[in-house]
C-alpha cells in the first residue's frame, strides 16, 4: 500500500503476517487396557500380558511405544514385551504406559497381581 505524504514523497507500508506451525497441541488421552484385567498366579509362574489402546473416539490404535513396570520388583517383574513373572508376596501392580501419534497422545493402565501364599 502506497500513500503520498503531504510533502509529495511516497510512504510504503509493509505488513508481515507470520503463522507459527510448530506449536504443539496438548497430548490427547489414550485409553489403555491390559489384558487380562487382573492376574492371580502362583509364585514363579509366567503370564503373558498384552495391551489394547484406543483413542478418545474409541478407535483402536497401534501405539508408538509401550513401557511396562512393576510396582515392586521383589514381588513380580514384567519384561519390555509384557511377560509377567511372579516372585513372592501379594498385591503388586503392573502398569503400562503407551504413546501414539508420534508422542502426541499418551495414556496408562494398571492391573492388580495376586500371588497366593503357600499353605
Amino acid at each position: 500500500m502506497k500513500r503520498r505524504l503531504q510533502n509529495g514523497s511516497k510512504l510504503t507500508l509493509l505488513v508481515v503476517v507470520s503463522a507459527c506451525s510448530n506449536i504443539a497441541a496438548p497430548p490427547a488421552r489414550l485409553r489403555v487396557m491390559i489384558v487380562p484385567s487382573s492376574v492371580t498366579a502362583d509364585r514363579g509362574q509366567t503370564v503373558f500380558l498384552s495391551v489394547a489402546v484406543k483413542d478418545a473416539g474409541g478407535t483402536s490404535v497401534v501405539p508408538d511405544s509401550v513401557q511396562w513396570t512393576s510396582s515392586d520388583t521383589t514381588k513380580a517383574t514384567v519384561s519390555a514385551s509384557g511377560v509377567l513373572r511372579t516372585i513372592q508376596g501379594t498385591n503388586p501392580t503392573v502398569t503400562v504406559q503407551a504413546t501414539a501419534f508420534k508422542g502426541r497422545s499418551q495414556g496408562s493402565g494398571t492391573i492388580p497381581v495376586e500371588i497366593p501364599a503357600f499353605p
